[in-house]
C-alpha cells in the first residue's frame, strides 16, 4: 500500500515537495534572520546618506552660484 501511494506522485510533484521544505528550512534558518537585518541596515543607511547628499547638495549648489556670481 505504501508504494502504492508514492507512485502516485509525479515527479513535478516531488520537487515541489521538495522546493517546499527548503523553503521552510531557510525560514527556519537563524543565519537567513541575521541577513535581512542587515540588508534592512544597509536600505536604512542608504535612504538617509541619499537625503543628506541631497540637502548638502542643493545647498552647495547654491553656495557656489552665489560665488560665481559674485566673481562676474
Amino acid at each position: 500500500m505504501v508504494g502504492e501511494r508514492s507512485a502516485r506522485y509525479t515527479p513535478i510533484m516531488v520537487e515541489h515537495f521538495s522546493s517546499a521544505s527548503r523553503f521552510m528550512a531557510f525560514l527556519r534558518d537563524d543565519e537567513a534572520q541575521g541577513l535581512v537585518e542587515y540588508a534592512l541596515i544597509i536600505a536604512t543607511v542608504s535612504i538617509v546618506a541619499i537625503a543628506a547628499l541631497n540637502i548638502i547638495g542643493k545647498k552647495a549648489n547654491n553656495s557656489l552660484n552665489n560665488a560665481a556670481s559674485d566673481l562676474k
